[in-house]
């Protein structure tokens, strides 16, 4: 089945610790450097996530759709129980992709079920865990991230080039494409039964069933 994303600008999420590098800011500035609209929020804990979020709902009718960018850490899926599966900075405790998942559910709605998110972290395809299992709407159109622990530098490099290629009208299969060159990696696969064996994980939900072709 086909997917359909569809924003009007780019919400970059910065969650960091003070001495990483800032790759959102430097995400944000590059993007409008490029004349794609953005919009960063510095985070310091995880409720700064979520105003960040209800904030950008409260102004859809007016700023339009974000796609919702997440430059941050993931935790490992494969240490530890599956329910720790988690990203965030800081001393503050981290927060569960399944509790993203909540918060994302009500910004998909009001953008006709054509969010777009992408969690710029290794492990960021922990960001599935948002379909999770509770009664709200599903979280996100689709969900774009990594399946490995992946370099700083290399990170940054591809997620410039995801916006770069989607704003030049590529599509998003040829957009995480283009992504996936920048990390000099060729194990992309699109397909939902394959992603699992990729380093760049592409996920799709709607009444959390995956709809990727």
């Amino acid at each position: 089945m086909q997917v359909t994303v569809g924003y009007d600008y780019v919400l970059v999420l910065e969650w960091l610790n003070p001495c990483d590098r800032q790759t959102g800011t430097e995400l944000h500035v590059r993007l409008v450097a490029a004349g794609i609209r953005s919009r960063l929020v510095v985070c310091n804990v995880g409720d700064d996530v979520r105003i960040a979020l209800s904030n950008a709902l409260a102004e859809v009718d007016t700023e339009g759709v974000p796609a919702v960018h997440l430059e941050t850490h993931g935790t490992n899926p494969f240490e530890g129980s599956p329910y720790d599966i988690a990203f965030g900075a800081g001393r503050g405790p981290l927060i569960g992709w399944d509790t993203l998942g909540q918060w994302l559910a009500p910004l998909n709605e009001a953008s006709g079920y054509r969010l777009l998110v992408v969690s710029g972290a290794c492990w960021g395809s922990g960001v599935i865990q948002g379909m999770g299992a509770g009664e709200h709407p599903a979280p996100f159109a689709c969900a774009i991230g990594f399946r490995t622990e992946v370099v700083e530098g290399r990170l940054f490099e591809s997620m410039t080039e995801l916006y770069r290629s989607m704003h030049s009208g590529d599509g998003l299969q040829g957009s995480v494409a283009s992504a996936q060159r920048a990390l000099q990696d060729n194990r992309f696969i699109w397909r939902s039964r394959s992603c699992w064996r990729s380093k760049c994980c592409v996920a799709s939900s709607m009444d959390r069933r995956w709809l990727l072709e």
